[in-house]
Order: structure tokens, then C-alpha cells, then sequence
């Protein structure tokens, strides 16, 4: 993290891929967020295989975004 240069820091695995949109509209949340700082933010998902994990997905997909700052999240 010491080597980054930008202003925000958006964590990546080795095995998530983004949607050209994704890293605009997470900086447009962030940069409008009264505490960027503090703020967590995250998108819709879809996991490939098609169907791996389906029941936790459709559950996490289900939150907008001020119930996932309230969300602790738990093995559905």
C-alpha cells in the first residue's frame, strides 16, 4: 500500500474479474460518500461456473447500498 499513488485503493484477487464500468462507478460512490474514507462499497456478482454458490449470491445480491454498511455477513 505504501507504493500506491492514487487516492483510492480497490482490492482485487487473483481470481475476480471487473466489468469495464466497475472501477468508474465504485470511484463516483466513493467520491460522493460524506466519509470516503470509511466507507465500504461493492457491486453485484455472478460467479462462473454458472450456478457454483448460487444461495449465497442470490442472498448477498439482495442488498442495496446502505443496508450493506448495516450488514454483518454471515454463512447464509
Amino acid at each position: 500500500m505504501q507504493q500506491c499513488g492514487g487516492s483510492l485503493l480497490i482490492f482485487c484477487d487473483a481470481d475476480d474479474i471487473f466489468a469495464k464500468h466497475c472501477f468508474i462507478s465504485l470511484y463516483n460512490v466513493l467520491r460522493n460518500a460524506p466519509r470516503p474514507d470509511s466507507t465500504p462499497a461493492g457491486s453485484r456478482f455472478e460467479r462462473t461456473p454458472a450456478g457454483s454458490i448460487s444461495r449465497y449470491i442470490q442472498w448477498a445480491n439482495l442488498f442495496k447500498s446502505k443496508q450493506i454498511c448495516n450488514q454483518v455477513l454471515l454463512n447464509p
